[in-house]
């Protein structure tokens, strides 16, 4: 057993390691690939970077593909709706802070009178 999974072998030289990391096939379930909506834009850039360098070596199975494909605009969705969430909240603490910021100044104008 412990020859079918090397990877968990912690004792890998630099030579082996390095072996590893250039000639590793590289497989990807459906969150990591649905994540790319969800990544601030510097983030997801440097995430595409990353895959293009490894083009020749990543594998993506059918069933990913497929779950990726059903969830993708539940995905976009999703992440249009906290950005719109996001903006009411700053909208109605705006209006809370001016509606607050208002109030003192009555006050103030009553205590210098």
């Amino acid at each position: 057993m412990k020859d079918m999974f090397k990877q968990y072998d912690y004792n890998f030289t630099e030579q082996e390691y390095r072996h590893i990391w250039e000639n590793a096939l590289f497989i990807f379930d459906t969150n990591i690939l649905l994540n790319l909506y969800r990544y601030q834009n510097s983030s997801r850039d440097e995430f595409i970077k990353i895959l293009e360098s490894l083009d020749d070596r990543i594998w993506i199975p059918h069933h990913v593909a497929l779950e990726f494909k059903r969830n993708r605009l539940t995905t976009i969705r999703s992440r249009t709706n906290l950005l719109i969430e996001a903006k009411e909240a700053i909208n109605k603490s705006q209006s809370t802070l001016a509606t607050e910021l208002n109030k003192l100044q009555i006050k103030k104008s009553t205590l210098t009178n």
